[in-house]
């Protein structure tokens, strides 16, 4: 097929300007060979690593750092450290490597650290590391004692598309904390990416809300994506209906409720007939101030007026109890998906409006990926930009259990050259 001088044209400056936005940091960053990148944080004595794990010695000797970063009782101990610190992010870091193969995807390994020369292949002494090392002032690790922070980047040579997973403090990091520099990692990443292949055009991942927070504001609104096309159409469908709606697509829930407030009633019934009759007789004064008695008879009479009036037929008060045990759980059906408000959000519905979905997937309450995932333009809606399938060897990595949206998580997409600008370097 042959392209015309004006298609020719229009992507030979696409691709110049691509290489020219990858050329404005590419020189403050040190490649000591194809495989490992440096860099230093601008105003500040931290360093940049990214180390493509393709040795398998190297892999082992990752894994085993993994290993001891992430177990529960070395988590426990960092918390005289620090109380919000979990295991979520290391234990991420840990299942990328164990999980994802270092042969089919390119994995990479990025750390904050503060040592000023760090030199490919120093990863390898991890294979000495140990739980007597994590304090770093009785016998501190040769290399893990200046690593401050870790994640891992994971693509494909051809994929135009990587995800960061794994962000986490180390338990050395703890007890020196550096703080704010979760963005210049991942910015970081994102530039060695771009420098690598400047095809690649977006991070894909499901982070934790707060690691969410911090990139949402760390870039502007256009480069940011939030959930999937299915959330929004599901939140939108659900907002709109009214409790009549949800009980007229939910009868069984209707029958079974009206059943449990029969079998309430009568139960009250009988137990208000009892307290009622307490009360009558001529001792219960003595046990209860005059307050506390007239308070208790008119209760009791008033609950058991509703009872009777309900197991009588009562269709105006027996919707109002159905009202009332229904209404929580249609709030539930209408807000299915978790989300912790922040300032500027008031609800996830807002929070897609503000950062409308690229993404579309085919797995679970349209959250999870099962086997397809598809990529939209930013700027044309309809316009698809990638369509990823299941067994698509560039992205297999996609489809791992690390990956996966999971507890309160939702997929996002980033712009990664937004991402890669979002930090500057020294």
């Amino acid at each position: 097929m042959k392209l015309s001088i004006r298609v020719l044209t229009f992507l030979f400056v696409i691709l110049s300007h691509q290489e020219i936005l990858a050329e404005e940091y590419a020189d403050q960053i040190v490649k000591i060979n194809d495989q490992f990148y440096t860099g230093k944080i601008k105003g500040r004595n931290l360093w940049l690593v990214m180390e493509h794990v393709t040795d398998p010695f190297v892999h082992g000797a990752w894994k085993h750092y993994a290993n001891i970063q992430s177990k529960n009782r070395v988590v426990q101990w960092a918390l005289r450290f620090n109380r919000n610190f979990t295991s979520d992010g290391s234990r991420h870091f840990k299942m990328v490597l164990d999980e994802v193969s270092i042969t089919s995807n390119e994995v990479w390994i990025a750390y904050v650290t503060t040592n000023p020369s760090p030199v490919p292949m120093q990863a390898a002494s991890f294979y000495g590391y140990n739980e007597d090392h994590l304090d770093i002032k009785k016998a501190p690790h040769t290399v893990a004692k200046d690593i401050v922070m870790f994640v891992t980047i994971t693509s494909s040579p051809t994929a135009i598309i990587t995800s960061h997973m794994g962000v986490s403090t180390s338990i050395e990091g703890l007890q020196n904390r550096q703080p704010q520099i979760s963005m210049d990692l991942h910015s970081f990443a994102a530039k060695v990416m771009r420098i690598r292949n400047p095809h690649r055009i977006l991070m894909v991942n499901a982070p934790v809300i707060g690691m969410e927070k911090i990139i949402a504001s760390s870039v502007s609104e256009d480069a940011f994506f939030a959930g999937t096309r299915e959330m929004r159409a599901t939140l939108e469908q659900r907002q709109r209906a009214s409790l009549e709606d949800f009980l007229a697509d939910h009868p069984q829930w209707l029958s079974q409720e009206k059943q449990r407030i029969f079998d309430r009633m009568r139960r009250m019934e009988t137990s208000l007939t009892q307290r009622l009759k307490f009360l009558e007789e001529d001792f219960a004064e003595q046990y209860l101030s005059k307050e506390d008695y007239e308070k208790d008879r008119a209760d009791f009479t008033s609950k058991l007026e509703n009872a009777k009036a309900i197991l009588s037929g009562d269709e105006q008060r027996l919707n109002a109890e159905i009202q009332k045990e229904l209404l929580p759980l249609f709030y539930t059906w209408q807000n299915p998906y978790p989300f912790e408000k922040w300032p500027g959000i008031k609800s996830l519905s807002h929070f897609l409006s503000k950062y409308p979905p690229i993404l579309s997937v085919d797995g679970k309450d349209g959250r999870q990926l099962d086997k397809r995932m598809i990529i939209y333009d930013g700027k044309q809606p309809d316009k698809v930009v990638l369509t990823i399938n299941k067994g698509d060897k560039d992205y297999d990595w996609i489809f791992t259990e690390p990956f996966k949206a999971e507890g309160d998580t939702h997929y996002i997409a980033v712009d990664l050259e937004a991402l890669a600008q979002a930090k500057s370097l020294e």
